[in-house]
């Protein structure tokens, strides 16, 4: 097997094509991971969560790394890092803005469209409505020898 740098194409064409990644943030110097399913567009990642930790920690340290990858097998896989930047939208126009990218690959949207488009919401039961900044890129695959 040989592990290979990605050139930025082929980074883009695996972040534009895959759905779930990994979100990494970090508040007072504690690290948190956790799945997410997103849509890239343009040179943005799109997602959305229900308030809980993820969103609290973004809100206090907006940099965050989010991973794509795609396995194959042990010896053929692709891997994809990207340092950004959390943007939270909360006007409303803005929000439905990034719905509308989200909901283009619909089914494990419903529960948040029905949130988003339903009865009115109390509190901190909202849902919100976020982008990721694509400032730095970089990817390594391995390939079978």
């Amino acid at each position: 097997m040989n592990i290979q740098i990605m050139n930025a194409d082929d980074c883009l064409s695996l972040i534009h094509g895959q759905r779930m990644g990994r979100l990494a943030c970090c508040k007072q110097d504690r690290p948190y991971v956790v799945p997410v399913h997103y849509v890239c567009s343009g040179a943005l990642i799109f997602s959305f969560s229900m308030p809980g930790q993820k969103l609290d920690f973004m809100r206090s340290n907006p940099n965050v790394c989010f991973e794509v990858e795609r396995i194959e097998r042990s010896d053929k896989w692709r891997c994809v890092l990207v340092e950004g930047i959390f943007h939270e939208f909360t006007a409303r126009e803005d929000q439905q803005q990034a719905w509308e990218i989200l909901k283009e690959h619909n089914d494990w949207w419903e529960v948040g469209s029905q949130l988003v488009q339903g009865q009115e919401h109390e509190g901190e039961r909202k849902p919100a409505f976020f982008s990721i900044t694509m400032d730095s890129v970089s990817g390594r695959e391995a390939v079978a020898s």
